[in-house]
């Protein structure tokens, strides 16, 4: 569960903690006068933080809110959200992004090299004649740009981010 601060901006008004939007409806029922407020991220997991800040730069904070408390993405399609938010789509479009998107732990050269050896396209070589060849990382590079992926690196973790799925 997140917990979450709303910091108002009149110097009269008070701000407080809370862990839901309910619990925000409640305590600014308590505050009539309470206008102006801004709500920030204070406790979660790492991917709810992210994911927060990757959506409510785009839609409310309590947009943000309502999708950490519905809990219906897993960390994947958080991570895959907030990756597409962040290069610019709304909301609506990053959970279709996300839905079509692979995620693969490793660096792009790992992603490449399984990519090819689960085809079968390398699969004639012997393998020390393919490592003495083939240069992953020039191959991984291309694949970067060419087909977009990206890394994502959370929690000491690296992500591969494949827009168009593996």
């Amino acid at each position: 569960m997140a917990t979450y601060y709303l910091s108002p901006y009149g110097y009269d008004d008070k701000g407080f903690f809370f862990d839901s939007i309910e619990e925000l409806e409640d305590k600014l029922a308590e505050q009539p006068s309470l206008e102006e407020y801004e709500i920030e991220f204070i406790d979660g997991d790492d991917l709810d933080a992210l994911l927060f800040s990757a959506i409510s730069s785009r839609e409310s904070t309590v947009t943000a809110m309502e999708v950490i408390e519905a809990d219906e993405l897993d960390e994947g399609k958080k991570l895959l959200v907030a990756h597409f938010l962040d290069m610019g789509d709304n909301l609506d479009r990053a959970l279709k992004a996300a839905d079509n998107a692979s995620l693969f732990e490793g660096t792009i050269e790992d992603y490449v090299y399984e990519s090819i050896q689960d085809s079968g396209g390398l699969s004639e070589l012997p393998p020390d004649e393919v490592e003495r060849y083939f240069d992953w990382e020039s191959y991984a590079e291309d694949e970067a740009i060419n087909r977009s992926l990206s890394e994502a690196r959370i929690a000491g973790k690296v992500y591969v981010i494949d827009p168009h799925g593996y």
